[in-house]
Parts: structure tokens; sequence; C-alpha cells
């Protein structure tokens, strides 16, 4: 088992930034990192493809996120929460004054370190005081003190990493996603030989775009069998699912149904190796929406099908987001198993 490097990777990944809308810093390590393994990068806007030279097109296509959350200072040079003014930027609709809330209350007490947009230099940093939001405007603003105020606009700002990342067999950092992009880097490193798509702006939901343009422009029938496997993290409120290590899978969202006999194959799998699984639509309540995902996005806007495999955590979006050491296991294996 490569725990112990997945999780070195992990760490190294926190310390470079990626705020949603600048993910540039980021972008640039991977492409430095991955080729350092011998593997082929292509970027194009949006959409990070990194593929084996001895491409095998039967192996299903792995996808996950690359952008973390975190603050801008705006035009207005206020700080302002990225994601709800990428939103802005994009005039796509924002959230609700529940949202709002939620957003604001997971960052109060961080510290937050300012950066370059392009070269991740860290320019300097401060501590989140106060938030306050204009639910007209839709917009989250915070009060972070101790800053430059004279940053220029446009400056994004990420949260500290935190000083460790391992604590009674717990993970606890801003792990969404970057540990499961950690997790693709041990794979490469164990020898799969597909192709894997590391997308921007999946805290927005614009990322299905830039992987639906990417992938109706290849318009190669043969691409992976059309398979896409989608990576990710999945909320719960308290620790159970995380303490029992088990891995989720979906058999829809609110936009398309799964590939299922993709899902077949890996419960079968799962079963024989006696990792424990579950279908996240079904602890859904029937009165509640399934949720939208990028992989249903995906799906209804390609000629791809696939599945959703995630990782169990709680304080979803934070910089305390939480994971086990049990449950990267099971998430390892079972990717494993998934590509095999």
């Amino acid at each position: 088992m490569s725990i112990e490097q997945i999780l070195q990777k992990t760490e190294e990944y926190l310390q470079i930034p990626s705020v949603v809308r600048f993910e540039t810093p980021f972008i640039s390590h991977l492409i430095s990192d991955f080729e350092k393994l011998g593997y082929k990068t292509n970027y194009q806007t949006g959409i990070l493809e990194i593929s084996n030279k001895n491409l095998n097109p039967n192996t299903p296509t792995l996808a996950a996120h690359l952008d973390r959350h975190g603050l801008i200072k705006n035009n207005q040079n206020q700080f302002e929460y990225a994601a709800f003014n990428a939103k802005t930027f994009y005039g796509l609709p924002n959230s609700t004054r529940n949202i709002f809330q939620k957003a604001a209350k997971r960052y109060l007490g961080e510290t937050v370190l300012a950066y370059n947009p392009n070269t991740g230099e860290i320019l300097d940093s401060g501590d989140i005081d106060y938030f306050e939001f204009d639910e007209l405007e839709q917009k989250l603003f915070y009060d972070v003190i101790g800053i430059d105020k004279n940053l220029p606009k446009n400056t994004p700002l990420m949260l500290k990493p935190t000083s460790s990342l391992i604590l009674n067999n717990k993970i606890s950092g801003q792990i969404d996603n970057t540990i499961s992009i950690a997790v693709i880097y041990q794979l490469l490193k164990s020898g799969f030989d597909g192709t894997i798509l590391l997308s921007c702006e999946e805290e927005i939901g614009n990322s299905y775009k830039y992987i639906t343009n990417f992938l109706n422009s290849k318009n190669n029938s043969s691409t992976s069998k059309n398979k896409i496997i989608c990576l990710d993290t999945t909320p719960f409120d308290n620790l159970a699912e995380i303490n029992s290590g088990v891995v989720m899978l979906r058999t829809r969202d609110e936009f398309s149904k799964f590939d299922s006999n993709l899902n077949l194959e890996l419960e079968q799998k799962l079963k024989q190796n006696n990792i424990p699984y579950n279908f996240k639509d079904k602890l859904i309540p029937n009165s509640k929406p399934l949720g939208k995902t990028e992989l249903g996005r995906v799906i209804l806007n390609s000629q791809f099908s696939g599945i959703s495999i995630q990782i169990p955590t709680t304080n979803y979006h934070s910089n305390q987001e939480t994971t086990s050491i049990n449950a990267l296991e099971n998430y390892y294996k079972t990717l494993k198993l998934s590509i095999e």
C-alpha cells in the first residue's frame, strides 16, 4: 500500500495555490510533476490532460478537479469569497442565504495567503476576522486583518495549509480535491496507462464544460471506450462513514443516470475484496433532490458514460475537511480495481 506516498504528495500539493479561477500556479506545478514521471501533458482552457505515451485505449479516463476555495480582492478593494465572485464574473446564478451563511462561517479565524495569480509567489498574509453578505448582490465579503490593503485588485488569497495533515489516524486539511490528485499521481507511478483530465472551476459548476469540450473535440469513439470515472470527496455530517472506510458510489444525479454496467462490475470487485461501499443517491430521502454532479453534466453533454467514486469526508469545503486513513486506503484500492 502506498498511503504514505499519497499523504506526502497531498501535503506537497496543498502548499501550491489553486483558488477557483486562479489555478495557474497549481497547473504549472502539476505539469512539471507529471512530466517528470514521463507522462505527456496538454493544457487547454480549463483542462489539463495527462496521458501515457503508450496509451491503452481500453482504459477508462479518470477525472478530478484541481481548484479550491479561497478569497479574492475584488475590483472594489473588498476581500470577497472567490467562488461567488467567479459566478458573478461568468454571469452564473449564485447561492441562497443559507448557503452564504454556511460558506461564511467555515473560514472565520483562518489565515489566508495572498499570492501572485501567475507565479504563485506569496505576497502577504492575514487572518479572517469578520464576514458580511449582501443577499441582493449575492456577494460574500470578509474582513482580513493584518494584510496589506494595497494589494493589487484581483489578487487571490488561499487558505494557509494546516500545520499537520495527520492526527489520530485522521487526514484533515483542504483536501477537496487535492487528495484525489495525489491518488492519481500514485496510480501513474504504479503504471496506470489511461488518460487523466484535471479540470478547473468545479467549485462553481463550470468544470463539466471544460471536460465535455475536450472530450467532444477528440471526436473519437474509441477513446477509452467512452468511459470516464470522476473522483471527488463527498460530505457527511458525522464520522461514522469516515471511520468505517466506506467508498461512495452513485447510480445517478439530477441530470443523468450513470453507467450501470461499470457500477455493477465495480460492486462485484468490492464485494470480492471486502471493501465497504454505498450509493450516495440511495441515502438521499425521496423528498430531497439527488444533487448536481460534474459527471451527470458530462454524460448529458457528451458521448461519454461513466461512474463516480468518492472518498467520504466531514467539514466539507473547509480547511479542516476530514477523512480517515482507512477511508483513503479503501479509496485507493477501489480506484485500482476500477481500472483493472
